[in-house]
């Protein structure tokens, strides 16, 4: 089964947007492994780009990592939705994100940070270069068409793929089983989350995702990578992370034992 895990900050109250550090993220890796999680998505954010661990305390993170036997294979640059794209600020993220575990670097091009097609070929024929000085895969999070992105992203190397949000693809109104077959090994990451058409998030099940095709759709691939929930933020982030994870190990379940 491929490894489940949580963004950071779904296992604290909410903060002050969507994505935001957690104060207590110490206590995340504990609640993690409670649960039952593979792994916590870390997250670099804007407002607390500097103070943040990945610089100032790589080794408290790796010590969480090796009490609560929670890995850190993901890291989501959220910073660059507020900032825009900034190549130096990348490249000092994949310089330094080994040093806390990281595999595969999360960039999205999404809100502030958006890309149309002709953008999106700029800017990998500069992240083409920088795949290549260090260890580290890069993901985008594009909500360009899954066969746009498949066409992008063929020049570049195989370090570089995609992030697919389940969510993000629902709300668009996506074929998302289709997306992940037209896509195949250029996915190297995806986030799991609910969204109805046109709406916010939701819980697992409740909007109009297919996860049981799409459970289908990354066997077929043979997508091995991590699984994030990505799920809404609840007045119980506990019990809500615990539910939504079992959601999902029941839907990846049906396709194993199929």
């Amino acid at each position: 089964m491929n490894g489940i895990g949580i963004m950071q900050g779904r296992l604290s109250p909410a903060g002050a947007r969507p994505q935001s550090f957690p104060r207590q993220w110490q206590a995340e890796f504990i609640y993690a492994r409670a649960i039952g999680f593979d792994h916590i998505e870390w997250l670099l954010t804007a407002d607390e780009l500097e103070s943040n661990p990945l610089w100032t305390a790589p080794q408290d993170v790796l010590r969480s990592v090796e009490q609560s036997g929670v890995a850190v294979r993901t890291l989501c640059a959220d910073c660059f939705i507020q900032r825009g794209h900034d190549e130096a600020l990348l490249a000092r993220v994949l310089a330094r994100a080994p040093a806390i575990g990281v595999e595969t670097v999360i960039v999205p091009w999404l809100e502030g940070n958006a890309a149309d097609l002709h953008e999106t070929r700029r800017r990998l024929r500069s992240l083409h270069q920088l795949s290549g000085t260090s260890p580290v895969r890069i993901a985008i999070e594009s909500d360009l068409p899954a066969g746009d992105l498949r066409t992008s992203i063929e020049q570049c190397a195989s370090s570089i793929g995609v992030c697919y949000d389940t969510g993000n693809a629902a709300a668009a109104g996506h074929d998302i089983s289709a997306d992940l077959h037209l896509l195949g090994t250029r996915v190297l990451a995806v986030h799991i989350k609910d969204r109805n058409r046109g709406g916010p998030a939701v819980p697992l099940g409740q909007g109009t995702a297919d996860f049981a095709g799409i459970a289908d759709a990354l066997v077929a691939i043979g997508y091995r990578g991590p699984l994030t929930l990505e799920t809404p933020h609840t007045t119980d982030p506990l019990h809500a992370a615990r539910t939504q994870r079992g959601f999902l190990v029941q839907q990846l379940a049906t396709v194993t034992h199929s």
